[in-house]
């Protein structure tokens, strides 16, 4: 075994130890983390058999490993890019909401409505 590889399996190896024992883990699916795991297996599979990328690179009709991998990677990217963005839609939202709520109940201090509170979204109607 080449010392690149060994660098290179060792690094995969604590790259998914750390993104799966990270702090922020609890929060990721099981299906996301699966999906990770499963892109690190195929890293290591990648690096221990350079060839075996390239015969299935020919297999799905791509000339080379290395074009393959390349198109595997930008989905990856596209994929972490879209993910990362709807969940700061998501934080958006959360923290929209949270600064109206603050709002209203400071307002309410301040001119005496003690008796009012903001609705939650449960409470609030809905529209038919």
């Amino acid at each position: 075994m080449v010392i690149v590889q060994v660098l290179m399996i060792a690094s995969t190896v604590a790259l998914a130890f750390l993104g799966l024992r990270g702090s922020g883990s609890h929060r990721v699916s099981a299906s996301k983390k699966l999906a990770f795991l499963l892109l690190m297996f195929i890293t290591v599979v990648a690096v221990l058999d350079p060839l075996l990328v390239g015969r299935i690179a020919q297999a799905v009709g791509v000339g080379r490993g290395t074009d393959l991998v390349l198109y595997v990677l930008a989905l990856s990217f596209g994929f972490y890019v879209v993910s990362q963005y709807l969940a700061e839609q998501r934080s958006r939202n959360v923290l929209h909401r949270l600064a109206r709520r603050i709002a209203l109940v400071e307002a309410a201090e301040r001119y005496g409505l003690e008796g009012t509170r903001p609705r939650t979204e449960d409470e609030a109607p809905r529209a038919t």
